[in-house]
């Protein structure tokens, strides 16, 4: 009589069988951070398509002129980071300078006209009689 100790039944045997992917090209490995990659452009793509980009809101005020000269100013700091020489650089920032003064006149023009606009408004409305508050 055997033991159940003594006999020895067979280890099951289990073997791998890689059997290909449909569609898998045999390209690199991707990793954690380049499956985040992929995520978050997807998701900031869809962001852009249904929300749209960021806008900064100006105020009502500044003319439709100061706002170009407000992006040419953008283009010119722009230009600066591009600049690849030094007196090209030199050059660019000059420009740039002069830009920006020439922003910052137009839009204290243009809040000088406002305050205008609103002070006789209101002084319209203090001849007539009428308190309301004309400070939109």
């Amino acid at each position: 009589m055997y033991l159940s100790s003594q006999i020895t039944t067979p280890e099951p045997r289990f073997e791998l069988v890689l059997v290909p992917i449909q569609g898998y090209t045999g390209r690199r490995k991707t990793t954690t951070e380049d499956s985040w990659k992929g995520i978050g452009g997807s998701l900031n793509s869809t962001r852009h398509k249904v929300l749209g980009r960021n806008k900064h809101h100006y105020k009502k005020w500044i003319s439709i002129e100061s706002l170009d000269k407000i992006q040419e100013r953008k283009n010119k700091k722009t230009a600066i980071n591009n600049s690849r020489t030094i007196t090209e650089k030199v050059k660019v920032q000059a420009e740039c300078t002069e830009a920006n003064e020439q922003v910052e006149r137009s839009i204290r023009a243009d809040r000088q006209k406002h305050m205008e606009e609103l002070a006789t408004t209101a002084e319209k409305a203090a001849r007539e009689g009428n308190s309301v508050n004309h400070s939109n």
